[in-house]
């Protein structure tokens, strides 16, 4: 009996270490949730029976039932979610069927705080260029911008403000006002002048525009017998004449204008009494032709081509002179004089009259003379030397002179006849060929001066030149 009881008591004993070891598995089992597999052994450590009491060591999962009249009633173990149990011949595995399956998936595009190794292992944060990371505080992680957006938009101008006062840059929209429209790309914004200035014209007469398409306008200018005088609103005009030959100008307001016809010469007087104006009577070959304003004097037949001979001038010395030039007249490649010389004073000391061309008294004249049959030749000198003057009554002189242009001496030939027909022995006819060195221009003065002697010009004598081409 007592081998039997020892028997019992060590089955009993066998089990219960199995059900403690079963509740210990059950005890622990949260901490190990990610294993696969437990396995609990047990046996006894005797070959007899014996009996014993079983207790359950824990209050929280109780295996062991109860226990009666020495047997212990022990609870079936049941699988549970995730749970999957199986035996052998000395264990009962225990297996989970579901073990911890969690993972870490983003669900945006961008950077991913998911690692790669570990079961939900986060990435770390890491703070870039002007941003600040907190993690100390609480269960959150602070992210600041160190350097946030600082533009502002001011109204540098003194003109109407376009962008709203304290506002992030908010600009004023543009409306288009009366002659102005806008538009618009993806860069400028354009205001164009829909009613442009048209310019001024001028109604009619003179215009007083200088640039029409702006409308700039002519400055006033007062003129002769005018003042000009500018007001506020207007501009004023007042005539500023004066009495002058001929002219009496009366009034203020309204000006009256009359007329005096006084004869100023000692000719043909045109006006007469009255202020009446004698007409002119034209004869032949003269014509007179009355056109608005004007008379015009012709002679349609007279000769005025170059081919014909034309008077170019026509002088006279002062009295006592010694020197005598005629007038400035045109060059001709002809010439012809006709001249009449008396000497002012009756005793007097014979001399030679030269002649001299375009006022050139350098030694650029020469020729020859002959007086009384006698020739006398003459190189370098300053004029062509001419007959001896000595008594007052006068000298007849003819001649004529070759004045080309181009480069070609001047020639000269004259003949002087003395008026009192030769009866004294210096008194005798005298002929002249003499040349001017000047290859470069023509003849267009004559002067005679005295080259010796005490003799001068008298006031009456003439010297007439003619010319044509």
């Amino acid at each position: 009996m007592s081998s039997i009881d020892n028997r019992t008591k060590l089955g009993v004993m066998a089990f219960a270490g199995v059900g403690i070891a079963l509740v210990m598995a059950l005890l622990i089992l949260p901490s190990f949730a990610g294993q696969d597999t437990y396995i609990f052994t047990g046996g006894n450590s005797g070959g007899s029976n014996s009996t014993s009491e079983c207790v359950n060591l824990a209050s929280q999962y109780n295996i062991i039932l109860n226990t009666t009249n020495n047997t212990c009633y022990v609870r079936d173990l049941a699988n549970g979610n995730g749970i999957t149990m199986s035996t052998n011949g000395t264990h009962v595995i225990i297996t989970n069927s579901k073990p911890e399956s969690t993972l870490c998936t983003p669900d945006g595009a961008g950077n991913s705080l998911c690692g790669t190794t570990a079961n939900v292992g986060l990435k770390t944060l890491s703070a870039g260029t002007s941003i600040t990371i907190d993690c100390s505080v609480g269960q959150n992680c602070v992210i600041t911008n160190s350097a946030p957006e600082s533009t502002n938009c001011n109204n540098v101008g003194a003109g109407t403000v376009i962008h709203v006062t304290s506002s992030n840059c908010n600009a004023k929209s543009l409306k288009a006002g009366t002659g102005i429209s806008i538009s618009s790309n993806s860069t400028v914004i354009t205001l164009t002048n829909s009613l442009p200035e048209q310019g001024c014209t001028s109604a009619g007469g003179t215009s007083i525009w200088k640039t029409a398409s702006t409308c700039d306008a002519k400055g006033l200018t007062a003129g002769v017998g005018l003042t000009l005088t500018s007001n506020t609103n207007d501009n004023n005009y007042k005539t500023n004449f004066a009495n002058g030959t001929g002219v009496t100008i009366t009034g203020t307001t309204t000006q009256t204008f009359t007329s005096n016809c006084n004869n100023t010469g000692t000719g043909e007087a045109v006006c007469e009494s009255a202020n009446n104006i004698n007409s002119l009577i034209a004869t032949s070959p003269i014509t007179v032709t009355d056109t608005t304003g004007d008379l015009t004097i012709a002679c349609p037949t007279c000769a005025t081509d170059t081919s014909n001979w034309v008077q170019l001038d026509n002088s006279s010395p002062s009295d006592g002179a010694t020197t005598w030039t005629s007038g400035t007249f045109t060059a001709k490649k002809y010439l012809t004089l006709q001249i009449y010389i008396k000497n002012d004073a009756t005793t007097v000391t014979a001399g030679n009259i030269g002649m001299r061309f375009n006022g050139d008294s350098g030694s650029n004249y020469g020729g020859f003379r002959y007086v009384g049959g006698s020739r006398t030749a003459t190189t370098a000198q300053t004029s062509v030397i001419f007959c001896s003057l000595d008594e007052n009554f006068g000298y007849y002189m003819t001649g004529d002179i070759f004045s080309p242009s181009g480069s070609v001496a001047k020639a000269v030939h004259a003949d002087v006849t003395p008026l009192n027909g030769g009866n004294t022995a210096g008194d005798q006819e005298c002929s002249v060929y003499g040349n001017w060195q000047n290859t470069s221009n023509q003849i267009t003065t004559i002067t005679l001066v005295r080259l010796a002697g005490t003799w001068a010009f008298d006031s009456t004598s003439t010297m007439v030149v003619y010319g044509h081409d």
